[in-house]
């Protein structure tokens, strides 16, 4: 058989966007992830100013996260059930649930379940602003007030305090069949996104592409954008940006 007839990508580069397909994610080893398998979906070799992560932790393994300097991390249970400890602090963790520490905070989450625990990881650099530090914040996404748009369009849900000290975002949004982004968007903060359920197509540039769970996106400065949700179930992403900070010149 000719090999071009396999070896065949939905994955989509571009100067200003990335598609990845996960079919193609390669295993990393990374030091202090223990037995846990990382691929590595976004990094400043992408082009993106930070790194985000699909990491499977197996039964009884655990990751350590120790953010260097003015890096803060964010870690998001896409599956299974987990602990998270950081100075002290605990937390119990199932689908959905998630756990923030900011810069100079190290924070380790372990697999408590014979079962395997997926995780979204994002580790960010972070800008001092003119308020007081951020604040280590944990909590599930099911208790979070979704923040619904206009009808037709999608709800959103911010997992991270909507307060000056923080210049990270984090957001789960959710379309229902045929919902979709009320206009395309177009803004200095990059983006990367993870699909974690549902499928629809997505806009960037100047085409759309369509996307299914496990697809990652990565989207630079001002490329235009917008998400419609083709498929007949809701479909869900987690996304993070940059916030309440003025651009870099």
């Amino acid at each position: 058989m000719d090999p071009t007839t396999r070896l065949t990508t939905r994955t989509v580069l571009r100067r200003n966007f990335a598609i990845v397909d996960p079919a193609g994610f390669c295993p990393t080893t990374i030091p202090g992830f223990g037995d846990a398998t990382a691929y590595i979906m976004a990094s400043p070799g992408l082009g993106a100013s930070f790194a985000h992560y699909r990491v499977h932790v197996p039964p009884e393994g655990s990751i350590t996260l120790a953010p260097a300097g003015a890096e803060q991390c964010f870690v998001y249970v896409i599956e299974g059930e987990a602990s998270a400890r950081t100075d002290g602090h605990g937390w119990g963790l199932v689908g959905g649930g998630f756990v923030y520490v900011p810069p100079e905070h190290a924070v380790s989450v372990t697999n408590v379940i014979e079962a395997p625990l997926v995780l979204f990881v994002c580790r960010h650099p972070f800008r001092a602003g003119p308020a007081e530090p951020p604040w280590m914040t944990a909590g599930d996404v099911g208790s979070v007030e979704a923040d619904v748009r206009e009808e037709g369009s999608f709800s959103q849900r911010r997992l991270l305090p909507d307060d000056p000290a923080f210049d990270l975002m984090i957001n789960v949004l959710e379309f229902g069949p045929g919902d979709a982004h009320p206009f395309v968007e177009n803004h200095h903060e990059t983006h990367g996104l993870y699909m974690l359920r549902g499928e629809g197509k997505y806009f960037l540039d100047d085409q759309w592409y369509a996307v299914g769970a496990g697809d990652y996106i990565w989207m630079g400065s001002f490329v235009p954008q917008a998400f419609v949700c083709t498929g007949n179930e809701v479909a869900r992403y987690i996304y993070s940006k940059e916030a309440n900070r003025d651009v870099r010149l």
